[in-house]
C-alpha cells in the first residue's frame, strides 16, 4: 500500500504531462484561430486550356503575408466555383520571400467533366479547421479536346513553350493530303488574336514556321497559360487545331512575380 501511495503522485504527474503534450500537439497541427485568412492574395492568373479526357495540370500563383505561423501549412483541400472542373490532385510549393510576403504556387491537376467550355474565377480553400474561404484567381477557362481536330497538323522540329510575354515561335507540319489555308490563331476566350494575311497556304507534308512577335490582346493579366487554337481551311471547310500549351511570365524571377501580384513596378 505504501508503494502504491508513492506511485500515485508520479502517475498523476505523468498523466498531466501527456495531456499537456497532447494539447500542444493539437494546437500546433490545426489552424490558429487568430490567423488572418484574408492575407492570401492570388495573382491575376489567366488559364485558357484545351485538355484531353484524362485532364492536365496548370499553375496558380499567389502570395501570403507572413506571420508567426504559415497559413499555407493548413490547406486541406481546394475546389473551384464550377462543379464541372474536377480537381484530381494539387501540390503547394512555397517560394521567395520579399517585404514580408511569400510567393506560393499551387500545381493543380484537373479534369473537365463536360464537353462544354467551363469557366471559373474563384478558388475555394478548405482549411484544417473545416472552414472555407473563396479567393479571386483571375480567369480559368477549360474545354475537353473532343471538338478539336488534331490530325491534319502536328508539331515538327522546334516548338517554344515558354515566353516572357504573349508571342509564338513554333514549327508545324501539314500532315494531311491537301493544301491548308491558315486563317487565324486565338484562344478559347478570344483574348488572344492573330489574323494571317491573305493567301497563307501550306502544302501537303510541308513544315511551316510560325513567328508571332506579339498577339493582339484584350485585357491584362499577371500570368498566362494558354492553348493556342489555329483556325484553318481545307476542302472540308473551316477546322481547328489545338496547339501544345504555352506559358507567359511563369518563369520570370520570383521577386518579379511578387511585384506583379502586388501591382508594384517590375524591371
Amino acid at each position: 500500500m505504501i508503494k502504491n501511495k508513492k506511485l500515485a503522485p508520479i502517475i498523476m504527474i505523468c498523466t498531466l504531462l501527456v495531456m499537456v503534450v497532447a494539447y500542444f500537439q493539437s494546437t500546433n497541427t490545426s489552424i490558429d484561430a487568430t490567423m488572418d485568412k484574408t492575407n492570401i492574395i492570388f495573382g491575376n492568373n489567366y488559364i485558357s486550356y484545351v485538355f484531353d479526357d484524362q485532364g492536365d495540370s496548370f499553375n496558380l500563383f499567389g502570395i501570403h503575408k507572413l506571420s508567426d505561423k504559415s497559413i499555407l501549412d493548413h490547406f486541406e483541400d481546394i475546389s473551384f466555383n464550377n462543379e464541372n472542373i474536377e480537381i484530381k490532385s494539387f501540390k503547394l510549393e512555397k517560394g521567395f520571400i520579399k517585404n514580408n510576403y511569400q510567393l506560393f504556387n499551387i500545381i493543380v491537376d484537373v479534369k473537365v467533366l463536360s464537353d462544354d467550355v467551363e469557366n471559373a474565377d474563384q478558388i475555394i480553400i478548405l482549411f484544417d479547421d473545416n472552414t472555407t474561404q473563396a479567393y479571386d484567381l483571375g480567369k480559368l477557362t477549360l474545354q475537353n479536346i473532343g471538338k478539336f481536330n488534331e490530325e491534319d497538323i502536328v508539331p515538327k522540329g522546334g516548338y517554344t513553350t515558354v515566353y516572357p510575354y504573349p508571342s509564338l515561335d513554333v514549327h508545324l507540319l501539314n500532315n494531311s493530303e491537301e493544301t491548308l489555308y491558315l486563317n487565324k490563331i486565338t484562344d478559347l476566350n478570344g483574348l488572344f488574336q492573330y489574323a494571317f494575311t491573305a493567301n497563307v497556304k501550306v502544302g501537303t507534308n510541308e513544315t511551316f514556321h510560325l513567328v508571332i512577335e506579339e498577339f493582339n490582346q484584350e485585357g491584362n493579366y499577371d500570368f498566362y497559360q494558354i492553348t493556342p487554337i489555329l483556325h484553318y481551311s481545307s476542302s472540308d471547310g473551316i477546322k481547328h487545331y489545338h496547339m501544345p500549351g504555352v506559358l507567359y511570365r511563369t518563369l520570370i524571377p520570383d521577386e518579379e512575380k511578387i511585384n506583379l501580384i502586388l501591382n508594384l513596378p517590375t524591371e
